[in-house]
């Protein structure tokens, strides 16, 4: 801890900086934004994050404003050194995550795999393109067909060899041997799964960024696997099973086209509602400075008529005074 105070104390701040950083705490932003691997403390929570940076924004603030007290600090500009505001790591730590997140782009505008996608992606195989492109785990009757290296060979192929084979010897119904992508990955279907199920807690957060182990290359053969397997047309689109299953996946869409409205409309309206806060915050500010100034008008009003009145009350004096002297 304490190294972080001795590598980051003359880092320069503002009291725009600082302001900036804790309007951005308090907006709903930090929810939006993508939240890089390292960004927060691993396990960590955006709303326990939240609460810890604007303790360490507000500690700094308050030691800001002494200074400008003091005269020391002139303008919300003027730079200062971190160390200067604080020597306690663990707030400057707080302070350079805020300032970090500030600076993150809004997850659904990065184009980057997130925990959210990634949950979406693995909801979406299990619940309906595993079943839509007749991908079965266990299969009791086998298909006869010609086999692929020898037309005049007939063979019998089970469904489930799909499953628990490597993608890129799976031929039916799709030939995947010479696929652009698939071709290449020498996983199965089931290896596939297990693998990016491994990973789910490896995330915390909705805009966590998804990322794979640098040490396991199959961790992103299984992700490709599982998305490129869930783009394939449907294999049933011309029987009652699949025209169902083409009918869920429209009404889920028009379902998640209005919850994704409605989000939308939520997150405009608290964005309305944090700057109306701030707008009645502002107004109530100048109320009070104009109270204050109409009263120190008043008491200025007050004064010079007391002043007056001393005036009059020390000439009256003078006048009685000279005319007792004249007798």
């Amino acid at each position: 801890m304490a190294e972080t105070y001795k590598k980051y104390k003359n880092i320069p701040v503002t009291g725009l900086d600082l302001s900036k950083i804790k309007k951005f705490l308090n907006s709903n932003l930090p929810f939006k934004a993508l939240l890089q691997p390292g960004l927060l403390p691993k396990g960590a929570t955006v709303p326990e994050m939240i609460q810890q940076c604007l303790a360490a924004i507000e500690e700094l603030l308050s030691k800001y404003q002494k200074y400008k007290e003091l005269g020391y600090v002139k303008d919300e500009l003027q730079l200062m050194a971190l160390g200067q505001l604080t020597n306690n790591s663990k707030t400057i730590e707080n302070y350079l995550i805020a300032r970090s997140w500030k600076a993150m782009p809004e997850a659904d505008k990065a184009k980057r795999l997130t925990k959210s996608k990634f949950m979406s992606l693995l909801n979406g195989w299990f619940t309906y393109h595993k079943d839509r492109i007749g991908w079965e785990s266990v299969s009791r009757k086998p298909i006869t067909m010609a086999d692929p290296k020898n037309p005049n060979k007939i063979i019998k192929y089970y469904l489930s060899d799909n499953y628990h084979k490597p993608i890129n010897q799976c031929f039916y119904p799709y030939d995947l041997r010479n696929h652009r992508d698939l071709g290449k990955i020498n996983l199965s279907v089931a290896q596939s799964e297990l693998k990016l199920l491994g990973m789910v807690d490896r995330f915390t957060n909705e805009n966590d960024m998804v990322y794979f182990s640098p040490d396991s290359k199959d961790e992103y053969n299984a992700y490709v696997v599982i998305s490129t397997l869930s783009n394939f047309p449907t294999t049933k689109s011309k029987t009652f099973a699949g025209v169902k299953t083409e009918f869920k996946k429209s009404i889920n869409e028009i379902v998640t086209a209005r919850e994704r409205g409605k989000r939308r409309k939520r997150e405009e309206m608290e964005e309305i509602k944090t700057e109306a806060d701030a707008e009645r915050e502002i107004q109530k500010r100048n109320q009070e400075i104009a109270e204050i100034r109409a009263q120190e008008a008043k008491n200025k009003e007050l004064l010079n008529k007391i002043e007056y009145e001393i005036e009059k009350e020390e000439d009256y004096l003078d006048n009685i005074n000279k005319i007792r002297n004249t007798r």
